[in-house]
């Protein structure tokens, strides 16, 4: 006895019919593709790997210069410029060679808008007799540098004062002096500066000379 075709056979065989046309079609690019699993991964770097022998070897042959110690930066650089003008000293020392006594004394530089300098003080000494004299003097004052060790030269001149010789003493020829003198400063710390200072006196009886230190105050 034939069979009869019904539709759901029908159907069924065009469903299958049409499952395999897809799969022949589109086969290439199925086998075509990578799936997820085959991407490779870039391995990551292992940063807690241990240096080869060869690496620490080569470690230990580097010798790491030591840097030069450093100098303590003081007034005396070279840098250093004196920009002062004017200064206060007090200053003492030794004065007459035959019979040295104390010295005591100010002095007062001043500079003019040339940059000129003159420098104007006064000395009170003893002298052997246990007598005090003062001198009045007066000079143009010459700095060989402004740095902050500097050498000096002055010359001018003086006039002794004795209480005795009272308004006479400008009158006698014994009492001026010529002066002439050197010295360096160093400044110890701005503005104020060391001084040391050796000067030479001729007078119409006697030569003499002086020794002096003292503290320059510099504005």
């Amino acid at each position: 006895m034939q069979k009869s075709i019904t539709f759901p056979n029908i159907t069924r065989t065009i469903s299958v019919f049409c499952l395999v046309a897809l799969s022949i079609t589109y086969s290439p690019f199925l086998f075509a593709a990578k799936s997820p699993s085959e991407i490779e991964l870039d391995p990551k770097q292992d940063d807690t790997s241990k240096p080869t022998a060869e690496e620490i070897e080569r470690a230990q042959g580097v010798h790491v210069s030591p840097s030069p110690p450093l100098s303590r930066e003081s007034s005396l650089d070279k840098d250093y410029f004196f920009k002062y003008r004017n200064a206060l000293t007090i200053r003492s020392g030794v004065e007459n060679i035959q019979e040295p006594g104390p010295l005591f004394g100010l002095l007062l530089l001043y500079s003019t808008r040339d940059l000129r300098s003159f420098e104007g003080g006064v000395d009170f000494t003893r002298g052997g007799n246990g007598n005090t004299n003062g001198t009045i003097h007066f000079a143009f004052h010459h700095l060989s540098s402004r740095e902050g060790f500097r050498w000096f030269y002055k010359y001018g001149a003086g006039i002794r004062i004795v209480g005795s010789d009272q308004l006479v003493t400008f009158l006698r020829l014994r009492n001026w002096q010529l002066r002439a003198g050197g010295g360096a400063e160093w400044t110890l710390s701005d503005p104020v500066s060391l001084r040391f200072e050796i000067e030479g006196i001729a007078g119409s009886e006697k030569l003499d000379a002086l020794a002096t230190a003292g503290l320059s105050f510099a504005w």
